[in-house]
């Protein structure tokens, strides 16, 4: 099966690499930049207005809350960009484990999944497609380690190609049949 284009697949040593590329989003991304900085000027602005004792309209004083009003969210939507422009998911697929690494910016987290561990292999539908977009699908594992049977989502909002080649590769791997359950 041919890995599909927002995927590579590649050989590092004796482990298979599985990583998904950053793609789309470009003109979103732009537009929530611009948002945001104009957001965040505006929120610059409150805070300096708070900080000298000012008001918006010549009466009290602007309060704390209505700072913090406008610079959590602000704060909130920028991590959040941030987040979904930098963090990336890699899958190594060595002799006896599932290394699930897992980076945001500068931090790595993984988790590994012993081979034998492996019970089950399940794609989930999400949602329908329409005109406007594609279906839902997701990915997840159950597994058996030394804490018990455990579950670990590996993807989601994935197009049901991408879903069924990554449950393929998966499942040729760890010996498991992928199978289809509802969410």
């Amino acid at each position: 099966m041919e890995t599909p284009e927002w995927y590579t697949d590649t050989m590092e040593g004796d482990e298979r690499v599985i990583a998904q590329k950053r793609t789309g989003l470009g003109c979103i991304n732009l537009f929530l930049v611009g948002w945001l900085v104009v957001w965040g000027l505006g929120t610059v602005g409150l805070i300096y207005t708070y900080s000298q004792g000012l008001s918006l309209d010549g009466s009290d004083p602007i309060s704390l809350w209505f700072v913090l009003a406008f610079a959590i969210p602000w704060l909130a939507l920028a991590l959040l960009l941030f987040q979904m422009n930098c963090s990336r998911k890699t899958l190594r697929l060595s002799a006896d484990s599932l290394i699930i690494e897992s980076r945001f910016w500068l931090v790595r987290w993984c988790r590994t999944v012993p081979r034998k561990g492996i019970i089950e292999i399940q794609q989930q539908k999400y949602r329908d497609g329409d005109e406007e977009s594609f279906a839902d699908w997701g990915l997840r594992i159950q597994f058996k380690d030394k804490d018990g049977v455990q579950h670990h989502t590996l993807r989601v909002r994935l197009p049901f190609d991408h879903c069924d080649w990554l449950a393929r590769s998966l499942g040729e791997w760890a010996g498991v049949t992928p199978k289809f359950v509802a969410s």
